[in-house]
């Protein structure tokens, strides 16, 4: 169908439009995060593109449109349990619960060092002690945590990658919307 909205980073017609942009950066994130660790199905190509707005004034509703599902992920309830785990020992700085989770979502060589592979992660997640939540680049941090599998030629679900970027992604929006966020 036709949906007429504004463009998720026009950021001039939002304040216009009198929405909060911090608002619109909690249901962004809301919206995908109930797609992938309750639905098990989400749209998996996030770009400014493929976001709209649409706001009806007179309810002061607002709604997160999403557009083009050629790019979707699915993810099976235990790869959502693992996931969340991961997600978990990630907030909570514990790289060998997170190590654990990557082994066991993934397949590992035999011959990998999963010490040494909990101190990188654990190295990546120290990185960001003590600072403000807002100059975490949260992001980034996924990132160099995507990249780490690679390196260690560990082979993640198909699940895994779409579903990282789709985080970065949707992060990076977020904090264009809301400095704070």
């Amino acid at each position: 169908e036709d949906v007429s909205g504004i463009k998720i980073t026009d950021y001039e017609a939002i304040t216009a439009a009198g929405i909060s942009r911090p608002e619109v950066a909690y249901r962004l994130l809301n919206t995908y995060l109930k797609q992938i660790f309750e639905d098990g199905f989400f749209h998996a190509d996030p770009h400014p593109g493929n976001l709209l707005l649409v706001f009806d004034p007179k309810q002061g509703h607002m709604r997160v449109v999403l557009l083009d599902f050629g790019m979707v992920g699915r993810g099976d309830p235990r790869s959502r349990t693992i996931l969340i785990d991961f997600l978990l020992a990630i907030i909570k700085f514990d790289s060998r619960r997170a190590t654990d989770r990557i082994m066991e979502f993934g397949k590992a060589p035999a011959d990998i060092n999963r010490h040494q592979f909990a101190q990188d992660l654990d190295h990546i997640l120290r990185s960001t002690l003590g600072r403000p939540l807002r100059e975490v680049q949260v992001g980034k941090i996924l990132q160099d945590i995507l990249d780490m599998p690679m390196r260690y030629r560990i082979q993640l679900p198909g699940i895994f990658i779409p579903l990282l970027r789709v985080l970065i992604t949707t992060e990076g929006i977020c904090r264009q919307l809301d400095r704070d966020y």
